[in-house]
């Protein structure tokens, strides 16, 4: 698509991002226009900054007014400044118009990137008045038909993961005649229940990262590159505190009772087996657990 030599983009979440480091690197100088502050732009930090870097203009506090034409063609975009007032539903600060502020930019072409809707033709019969599909816990939103992703509120590709699985799940268990599998009834781990001391510092992995004279030049390489193998075995030795037993052995050298059996059959959550009439209740195996598996309840 020819977008020619200057394009303005709408918006401050991750697509605007991306429209624009899209639109730079087929050539043109790019501006994107966001409405509030960059505190309040919801796009991620990391990639805001990148954008930066590859000289795309963010005008914060910025609004689209009209697009002008002529002769059918985007010539300019006229923007006004905005000032944040009293925070909206979101949370975020309402953006208030400042008049008289007016501002004028060329452009040749102009990206809408200000949030999704989900598409309802056919699906009217699932619309409950809110601008997103309302599932039950288990995805079901009408008679034998599951949802999940972006129709539920935008969110990350993880998330529509999650819901694919419950959904498949929920499906699974109607056509057998199970029942639902229980939700998840562990307790959640907090920086209380682990103890970094017991592992050895590690500083953060950054990945190799492209100057962007690179990128703009060969925009079809990662702007993010791969760890190399030893990176990647460093990195994957790190214990992430899930809260399941990884196997210690805290608890089983230091408990003076033998209250802890190992198991033959030992696997990633369970490697002993807790001994109820041999515990003193000295709590120790709890105040050593370094990833907070152990409790007092």
């Amino acid at each position: 698509m020819n977008l020619g030599a200057h394009v303005i983009v709408v918006g401050g979440g991750n697509t605007a991002i991306d429209a624009a480091r899209t639109a730079r690197r087929a050539g043109a100088s790019v501006v994107i226009l966001y409405r509030r502050s960059r505190a309040e732009m919801p796009a991620i930090a990391a990639e805001v900054d990148d954008a930066l870097n590859e000289g795309i203009t963010i005008e914060f506090l910025s609004a689209p007014v009209e697009v002008r034409r002529q002769d059918g063609i985007v010539r300019t975009v006229v923007a006004q400044r905005m000032a944040l007032g009293e925070p909206d539903a979101s949370g975020r600060r309402r953006p208030v118009r400042d008049p008289g502020s007016e501002f004028e930019l060329p452009a040749d072409s102009v990206i809408a990137a200000i949030s999704q809707q989900p598409d309802w033709d056919g699906l009217e019969a699932l619309q409950s008045g809110s601008p997103w599909i309302i599932p039950s816990d288990d995805g079901e939103c009408g008679p034998c038909v599951w949802t999940g992703g972006d129709a539920q509120g935008l969110g990350l590709a993880g998330m529509a993961i999650g819901q694919g699985r419950r959904a498949a799940e929920a499906v699974h268990a109607r056509l057998r005649g199970l029942p639902l599998p229980p939700p998840d009834s562990r307790v959640p781990i907090t920086p209380a229940n682990v103890k970094p001391d017991f592992y050895t510092p590690q500083g953060r992995l950054v990945s190799p990262h492209l100057p962007p004279a690179d990128v703009l030049r060969s925009p079809d390489l990662e702007v993010r590159a791969t760890i190399g193998e030893a990176e990647f075995l460093r990195e994957v030795s790190r214990c992430y505190s899930c809260g399941q037993c990884f196997g210690c052995e805290q608890c089983f050298m230091y408990c003076n009772s033998s209250g802890f059996v190992p198991l033959d059959d030992a696997a990633p959550g369970a490697y002993f087996e807790y001994q109820r009439d041999q515990c003193l209740s000295c709590g120790k195996c709890i105040d050593l657990c370094p990833c907070g598996f152990l409790s007092p309840t």
